[in-house]
């Protein structure tokens, strides 16, 4: 299903997933972030969510990572939590 994506952005936006390296382009944001990711997930690894947050500089990142959840379950696995972690952050932008 990950093909498709990249095709869609290909032919709608001119770039696929490869040509963006989201680590390099988060590397100077100013705003608050949470990186939510998980230990099991095959789409997106733990690596990764890890290295975005890793790339951020300063102090306005959290990042949340669950064992259990597949690729965007967190929601449903983790419900109150994810709400929580979620309303915190908005919470943090006011």
């Amino acid at each position: 299903m990950t093909w498709c994506g990249n095709v869609v952005n290909k032919l709608n936006l001119g770039f696929g997933y490869s040509d963006a390296e989201v680590s390099e382009a988060v590397s100077n944001i100013n705003i608050p972030v949470l990186i939510i990711n998980s230990e099991v997930d095959t789409v997106t690894p733990y690596f990764m969510g890890k290295d975005i947050y890793d790339s951020i500089q300063g102090e306005n990142k959290k990042i949340w990572t669950v064992s259990d959840s597949k690729h965007t379950e967190m929601w449903l696995d983790h419900n109150q939590e994810y709400r929580d972690k979620v309303a915190e952050l908005l919470e943090s932008i006011k």
